[in-house]
């Protein structure tokens, strides 16, 4: 098979290099550019420019004219996100996440979630309800090296897909029911020596108590096939009951080295016993 020559068009320098291309009428293109300009034409007969903002606005177009139908001003937005009625021109909502510039929006095909690409290399996911007027930090997916330059959700919305700027591609998906929270459940021990904690991710964690530094040792367990719902201590503190979510399994944990007084120690230092043994 005989490979066929592309074509090229070399946009002018005032306008910017390409951010983001789309498909327009026939072999119509509608060209995004890093100095804030909007572009139409062909590869053949070359690119016009329909805008060239100075100012952070957002322009809602007609699909079919591309005319412009209005012209928002969204004031000095720095790394924020806004939702727009398109009906009265009103701001619904608005906020801001990450440290650097944001990059990319998608919503997923049912609109329930929205994921935002940012220069900081992280990918922000977001719940929608209240009709897009409420936006609630659902997670953050962390893995790539470099800035997010592209993301998009699967049919389902089940999983998405992420190019950087180090030329990676990789694919997220939430574990299966995750709910955003990660932690489910917590509970004390009585003698106020330990804490048990069930996460969305299958384990089961124990710090010692009082825990009071982030990010804190912890001992984790494994052995529950889906999100953990529920953890609670037995009345003498000798057993850790754990529920599973989808594995619909209950875990009985022994704790070993039983009940003692609350422990002076400062709540950074990890605790050397009090391991359960699951049984």
């Amino acid at each position: 098979m005989a490979a066929r020559q592309g074509r090229a068009s070399k946009l002018p320098e005032r306008f910017g290099a390409v951010r983001t291309i789309v498909e327009g009428p026939g072999d119509e293109l509608l060209v995004g550019t890093t100095r804030n300009a909007l572009l139409r034409g062909t590869l053949d007969a070359g690119f016009t420019p329909i805008v060239q903002l100075l100012q952070p606005v957002v322009h809602i177009w007609d699909s079919a004219t591309l005319l412009t139908l209005q012209q928002i001003g969204l004031g000095s937005f720095e790394r924020g996100v806004g939702s727009l009625a398109f009906s009265s021109a009103q701001a619904l909502a608005g906020g801001s996440d990450g440290n650097e510039q944001l990059s990319v929006v998608r919503f997923s095909p049912d609109g329930s979630f929205l994921a935002i690409g940012s220069h900081d290399n992280f990918i922000y996911i977001y719940s929608v309800t209240e009709g897009g007027r409420k936006y609630t930090r659902f997670g953050r997916c962390t893995g790539h090296s470099s800035f997010i330059t592209h993301l998009d959700w699967s049919k389902d919305g089940h999983f998405i897909m992420s190019n950087s700027g180090d030329y990676e591609i990789l694919y997220w998906v939430w574990p299966d029911g995750s709910d955003g929270t990660d932690i489910n459940s917590l509970c004390r021990s009585h003698h106020e020596r330990l804490v048990a904690v069930a996460d969305d991710f299958c384990k089961v964690h124990l710090f010692q108590y009082p825990c009071a530094c982030p990010k804190a040792p912890s001992h984790v367990y494994g052995g529950h096939g889906s999100h953990v719902t529920n953890v609670r201590f037995t009345h003498d503190d000798e057993h850790l009951v754990s529920l599973g979510g989808k594995d619909t399994s209950v875990f009985q944990w022994r704790v070993l080295g039983g009940p003692t007084p609350p422990c002076s120690r400062s709540p950074c230092t990890p605790e050397p016993s009090g391991d359960p043994d699951s049984r």
